[in-house]
């Protein structure tokens, strides 16, 4: 009778395991059928072949780090 019980509980963990597995593949799938660039995320990724703006990189310190500076040279 107890071996009963047992089989049953992992009979029962099984299940809700598998129910959990079933609601984060349908998560996973709703992020994957989602279009790649949301209006938020169009600024972030910019097309192939564009050109990138004017920056100046810097040390962990602060101080500017001299050749990196992009866009029209002086």
């Amino acid at each position: 009778m107890t071996a009963l019980v047992v089989v049953a509980v992992l009979c029962l963990f099984n299940l809700l395991l598998s129910f959990g597995m079933i609601r984060r593949l349908r998560q996973h799938t709703e992020l994957l059928n989602r279009p790649r660039h949301e209006p938020a995320e169009q600024d972030l990724v910019r097309p192939v072949g564009s050109t990138v703006g004017e920056f100046v990189t810097t040390t962990v310190d602060g101080d500017p780090c001299p050749g990196t500076r992009s866009g029209p040279q002086p």
